[in-house]
């Protein structure tokens, strides 16, 4: 484990989608959204710390179910105002 951001893992899959979008106090949020079978806090937690670890940015990480996520060729989502 401790893969880099995208590599396959059999607990999730490889293809992250990610959204960039306004939180609080006008400052950039960043969310992962990361198809997997495990709904598992940790899972998500060790996603969210390597991530910024490679990346060096702090990003909110959700696990969705495999196939959930729209399969349209868009994985970086600009929805800041």
């Amino acid at each position: 484990s401790g893969g880099r951001c995208g590599q396959a893992s059999p607990r999730c899959d490889p293809r992250p989608a990610v959204v960039n979008t306004e939180g609080e106090g006008q400052t950039d949020a960043l969310m992962l959204n990361v198809e997997s079978a495990s709904s598992d806090p940790a899972l998500a937690s060790t996603i969210r710390e390597t991530f910024h670890s490679l990346c060096k940015l702090k990003a909110e990480v959700t696990l969705h179910l495999p196939g959930s996520l729209p399969n349209d060729g868009i994985v970086i989502q600009d929805k800041r105002a």
